[in-house]
Protein backbone atom coordinates (compact mmCIF):
# COMPACT_ATOMS: atom_id res chain seq x y z
CA UNK A 1 0.00 0.00 0.00
CA UNK A 2 3.02 2.53 1.05
CA UNK A 3 4.59 1.77 -2.27
CA UNK A 4 1.11 2.31 -3.87
CA UNK A 5 1.04 5.49 -2.81
CA UNK A 6 4.57 7.08 -3.54
CA UNK A 7 4.11 5.53 -7.05
CA UNK A 8 0.92 7.78 -6.97
CA UNK A 9 2.28 10.94 -5.78
CA UNK A 10 5.35 10.00 -8.41
CA UNK A 11 2.67 9.96 -11.15
CA UNK A 12 1.15 13.52 -10.36
CA UNK A 13 4.75 14.91 -10.00
CA UNK A 14 5.06 13.29 -13.57
CA UNK A 15 1.72 14.79 -14.70
CA UNK A 16 2.53 18.19 -13.47
CA UNK A 17 5.68 18.20 -15.13
CA UNK A 18 4.52 16.99 -18.16
CA UNK A 19 1.63 19.48 -18.27
CA UNK A 20 4.48 22.33 -17.66
CA UNK A 21 6.29 20.94 -21.02
CA UNK A 22 3.75 20.82 -22.61
CA UNK A 23 4.09 24.29 -24.34
CA UNK A 24 6.94 23.65 -25.58
CA UNK A 25 7.03 20.19 -26.66
CA UNK A 26 4.22 18.83 -29.29
CA UNK A 27 0.69 17.13 -28.32
CA UNK A 28 1.29 13.83 -29.89
CA UNK A 29 4.43 13.28 -27.83
CA UNK A 30 2.64 14.83 -24.51
CA UNK A 31 -0.42 11.81 -25.09
CA UNK A 32 2.24 8.97 -25.88
CA UNK A 33 4.23 9.96 -22.40
CA UNK A 34 0.28 9.88 -20.81
CA UNK A 35 -0.28 6.70 -22.15
CA UNK A 36 2.55 5.14 -20.50
CA UNK A 37 1.78 6.93 -17.50
CA UNK A 38 -1.73 5.18 -17.29
CA UNK A 39 -0.22 1.95 -18.74
CA UNK A 40 2.43 2.21 -15.97
CA UNK A 41 -0.66 3.00 -12.95
CA UNK A 42 -2.61 -0.14 -14.67
CA UNK A 43 0.00 -2.50 -13.69
CA UNK A 44 0.61 -1.53 -10.71
CA UNK A 45 -2.87 -1.71 -9.63
CA UNK A 46 -2.77 -5.13 -11.37
CA UNK A 47 0.23 -6.12 -9.33
CA UNK A 48 -1.18 -4.52 -5.67
CA UNK A 49 -4.40 -6.75 -6.92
Amino acid sequence: MIKKSNKLKLSKRATKRLLATSRKKNLTRLKFEALILLRSDLTCQIVSQ
